[in-house]
């Protein structure tokens, strides 16, 4: 961090930064993610880097999802029952949360017209959604974001490079993994 502390600072990557977010859990980590093809997780209070995941493209967007621990059901309910579902439950994949990594559900979007879910402790992708078009001109994803409203699924909202907006909504695969569908677009 700086001198006095007020803020800190997290280097670009080699391609810089096209894509960032925030952590809106009880962690306080950011999210990065450009061009060079690698998404970092970054501790926002210490500025160092806590994790690096390889997505293997260029990445126009992404967003933070939730937390691992949280997504597989490491806080109960207000009535101290099961956790309610959330989108990041149905795609963080069953694999435990890693011992002293950043426990991180992400998406990622970008060139290759694709919607992509990674876990940053294990720096594996749990599930995708090629988008209609993508891999063509115009149909790249240029932008990615969550949204949620009181009594609808939440959804991943992209925007392709052809003008189209995609509503991307968690769902298992008929073999019961995490999974992604399109909604509308």
């Amino acid at each position: 961090p700086p001198a006095g502390g007020g803020a800190s600072w997290f280097p670009a990557g080699g391609g810089g930064a096209g894509a960032a977010a925030a952590s809106p859990h009880r962690q306080c980590l950011l999210l990065s993610a450009g061009r060079d093809g690698v998404a970092a997780v970054w501790d926002a209070g210490s500025g160092a880097k806590v994790a690096e995941v390889p997505v293997m493209e260029a990445v126009e967007g992404a967003v933070i999802l939730a937390a691992a621990s949280a997504a597989l059901g490491g806080r109960g309910g207000e009535d101290g029952g099961p956790p309610p579902p959330s989108p990041a439950a149905l795609l963080a994949g069953s694999a435990p949360p890693t011992p002293g990594k950043p426990a991180l559900v992400f998406a990622t979007a970008g060139a290759s017209g694709s919607v992509r879910v990674w876990r940053a402790d294990t720096g594996r992708e749990t599930t995708r959604l090629d988008a209609p078009g993508g891999g063509s001109p115009g149909g790249e994803l240029t932008w990615l974001g969550c949204s949620s409203t009181a009594g609808h699924s939440p959804a991943l909202l992209a925007a392709s490079g052809d003008g189209r907006l995609l509503a991307l909504i968690p769902s298992p695969t008929p073999d019961g993994r995490p999974g992604l569908a399109l909604a509308r677009h």
